[in-house]
């Protein structure tokens, strides 16, 4: 049986990072029958490697997580514990007379795997110093199967404009090397192939839109708990820059707030409950912090990073309204319509996924729109779930026939 490297397993506390675990193991698993090992974001030491571990081998026969052998948290460590970890991570170039044992485990996964595949997201970008030593050991283990020549693949990428000339020598070097690269919105296809027009580039969309599966039993416990079962709506906040790298400013803050408010008035009006879900960690404390002030009994909390649970939650409403892009994607997977807010700084996966789509009318620059422009992007789009159905499907198929194709070469 084949032996597959993943490269990475996202962290739990945030639903939009394990949906992309999940899209890509079952794609992987619908392509063929594999023995997959997947390395974690997060060294040994750290919480999430044992939660992600618990999700995804409780969920998947074949799958073991194996750590990263670098710690890096940038919410959960100081500034000199950042910097230690950047040395740790730039260290894994250098030349080594001993290997730390936890280095030597991916070395060795790495070896063995017949195909590493790198996992889709938005992690390959760098404007700064800070990011091109992130990126640096991002890419560690794509260096790693360059320099033993192991093939390698990209599942579907965002990548916002590089502007570091270092960052973008060490992405032509990586994206050469590889055998496909797959993007996932048009807008991040345009900006590589202007850099780097000899890469071959295809087309596709975000692997949580094939994820395999509902928890509709612990979704339908969840909305019976809060009471609220039908004529709901579901919005979901943001409250970080691009990346999660940090937390929106006060101003920010504001801005976002004011929009809710005549969001919210909206939909009150039109009899609908409203459900808030914090589906990312980082989005807890100002949701809950907006609900609490509202003090409205037809508005409701939801707290759950599960994407399967998730995924049918909002297979029950009316329609979604969201500032991250995995609620979207999740709802209308789910055959649920949802609105994507977004502002500039968050790079081009919402605007360039629903261009994908081929519904650019429902993704809104929430900083040049009013609330009442959400509601008719909703009343104007009826045909798209239909659209939307046929485009995962297409690129479903697509994506599984490339990859059957890879992996008996």
């Amino acid at each position: 049986m084949k032996k597959l490297l993943l490269v990475y397993g996202h962290g739990p506390d945030n639903g939009g990072d394990m949906a992309l675990n999940y899209g890509a193991i079952d794609v992987l698993n619908d392509a063929g029958e594999f023995e997959i090992e997947v390395v974690s974001r997060f060294d040994i030491t750290h919480p999430a490697f044992y939660k992600t571990k618990e999700m995804l081998e409780g969920r998947y026969d074949n799958v073991r997580l194996i750590p990263y052998p670098v710690g890096y948290d940038r919410h959960r460590q100081s500034s000199l514990q950042r910097l230690r970890s950047y040395t740790q991570g730039a260290r894994l170039y250098l030349p080594h007379i001993l290997y730390p044992a936890s280095q030597e485990n991916l070395i060795s996964c790495v070896d063995r795997a017949d195909l590493i595949v790198f996992n889709g997201g938005n992690l390959l970008f760098s404007r700064g110093l800070k990011e091109d030593i992130r990126l640096l050991g991002i890419c560690y283990p794509l260096f790693l199967a360059k320099k033993m020549g192991k093939p390698y693949i990209l599942f579907p990428q965002s990548m916002p404009p590089t502007t570091s000339y270092f960052g973008q020598k060490v992405l032509k070097g990586l994206l050469a090397g590889s055998s496909h690269i797959w993007l996932r919105d048009f807008i991040s296809g345009e900006n590589l192939r202007g850099k780097f027009p000899e890469l071959r580039l295809e087309n596709n969309l975000d692997l949580a839109f094939y994820i395999n599966k509902y928890d509709d039993e612990k979704a339908g416990s969840i909305m019976d708990t809060i009471q609220c079962t039908t004529k709901f709506v579901a919005v979901i906040l943001r409250a970080s820059t691009l990346g999660d790298a940090a937390l929106l400013n006060n101003n920010e803050i504001q801005g976002l707030i004011r929009f809710i408010n005549e969001l919210t008035g909206c939909l009150l009006e039109r009899n609908l409950k409203v459900v808030f879900v914090v589906q990312t960690k980082m989005d807890e404390k100002i949701t809950v912090d907006y609900i609490s002030q509202l003090n409205c009994q037809q508005v409701k909390l939801v707290k759950e990073f599960d994407p399967l649970v998730l995924r049918a939650i909002y297979s029950k409403a009316e329609f979604v309204v969201s500032f991250r892009l995995h609620a979207c994607i999740l709802a209308l997977s789910a055959g649920t319509k949802a609105v994507a807010l977004y502002r500039e700084m968050w790079g081009p996966k919402m605007p360039g996924i629903y261009q994908s789509l081929g519904i650019p009318g429902v993704c809104l620059n929430y900083e040049k729109s009013r609330a009442s422009d959400v509601l008719s992007a909703v009343d104007c789009n009826h045909d798209s779930l239909r659209i939307i159905d046929e485009r995962i499907n297409e690129n479903r198929k697509n994506l599984l026939s490339s990859l059957r194709k890879i992996l008996t070469a």
